[in-house]
C-alpha cells in the first residue's frame, strides 16, 4: 500500500513538474518615438513621445531620457531640459515637455538602457538614439 501511494505521489510530482510553465521576461523595447529618427519638425514647443512594448516603472522615466542639441555632425553642444508630462499605462506612452526649440537646429534624443526599467524589472537591450532637426526659418 505504501509503495502504491509513493508511486502515485511520484507520478503527480512528475506531472506537475512537466506541466509547469517557465516564464522568461521579454526585454523592454521602444515601439515608436516622436520625433522619429531623421525627422524634420517645426520649431517651437514640441513634445517628445515614447511608446513602449510593456508597462514601465514610471519613477525611471525622467532620468532615462537625454535630449541634446548637437552639431550637424552629431557632436553634443548642450543638454536640453525635459520634464515628464505624463505616462499613460493603458497606451504604454510617455510624453515629455520641452522648452521652445529654435529653428534650424539638430538634436539627439537618447533613452538610456541602464536607467529605464519595465515594471517586471527588464531593461532595454541597448541605448535608443534618435536624431532629428527643427525646420529652417
Amino acid at each position: 500500500m505504501i509503495v502504491r501511494i509513493t508511486a502515485v505521489l511520484c507520478c503527480l510530482a512528475l506531472y506537475a513538474y512537466s506541466s509547469a510553465e517557465v516564464v522568461t521576461p521579454q526585454p523592454l523595447f521602444v515601439v515608436d518615438t516622436y520625433p522619429s529618427n531623421g525627422a524634420v519638425v517645426s520649431s517651437g514647443q514640441i513634445p517628445v513621445v515614447l511608446t513602449f512594448s510593456a508597462p514601465v516603472d514610471e519613477s525611471t522615466l525622467q532620468d532615462a531620457l537625454l535630449l541634446e542639441e548637437t552639431s550637424v555632425s552629431g557632436t553634443p553642444i548642450r543638454v536640453i531640459p525635459t520634464a515628464l508630462a505624463e505616462y499613460l499605462q493603458d497606451s504604454l506612452t510617455a510624453t515629455y515637455q520641452l522648452p521652445e526649440l529654435p529653428p534650424g537646429t539638430a538634436y539627439s534624443l537618447t533613452v538610456h538602457q541602464d536607467t529605464l526599467l519595465s515594471q517586471d524589472g527588464t531593461t532595454l537591450l541597448t541605448d535608443l538614439v534618435r536624431r532629428f532637426r527643427t525646420q529652417e526659418p
